[in-house]
């Protein structure tokens, strides 16, 4: 007893093997390396600020004071703080973003100085985030600073 004819049992195993080929291919797009790859965090706590002095910078507009503004951070492995994206808003408003490349880096905390020019503004306020060589991009942390008394 025959089940099938030649040409029936041809198309047969074509079709099997274009089965066992597209579940091959199921299972290599299903084995996907995104699962392994690494997940880059940064995580910053809250900003502090120390000044150096009053009056004791100068910039285009007149004389300024530096604001040391410190800011910790915990970074997965393999990152290195490329940037700080800075927002700074001032008591009447205004705000302005930056990109900073300049700043010191222990491998624990971020420090920026700032020689800010306080004119008629009672207060500054930086909200900071931190940016790495992987991408990562930290929350923010916002600190105001009041204008010290005789800062100009």
């Amino acid at each position: 007893m025959k089940l099938f004819n030649d040409n029936e049992l041809k198309v047969y195993k074509k079709w099997g093997w274009l089965m066992i080929l597209v579940i091959v291919i199921l299972l290599f797009v299903s084995c996907n390396k995104d699962d392994d790859s690494t997940n880059f965090t940064i995580s910053i706590t809250n900003s502090t600020f120390t000044t150096t002095g009053i009056n004791n910078c100068t910039v285009t507009i007149g004389t300024g004071t530096i604001l040391l503004v410190e800011t910790p951070y915990e970074a997965s492995d393999e990152q290195t703080i490329e940037q700080l994206l800075v927002k700074t808003t001032v008591s009447n408003g205004e705000t302005e973003d930056n990109v900073v490349t300049t700043f010191q880096d222990d491998g624990s905390a971020i420090v920026i100085a700032n020689c800010f020019h306080f004119g008629s503004q009672d207060w500054v306020e930086f909200e900071i985030r931190l940016e790495s060589n992987q991408g990562a991009v930290s929350n923010a942390s916002t600190i105001r600073i009041d204008r010290p008394t005789g800062a100009e």
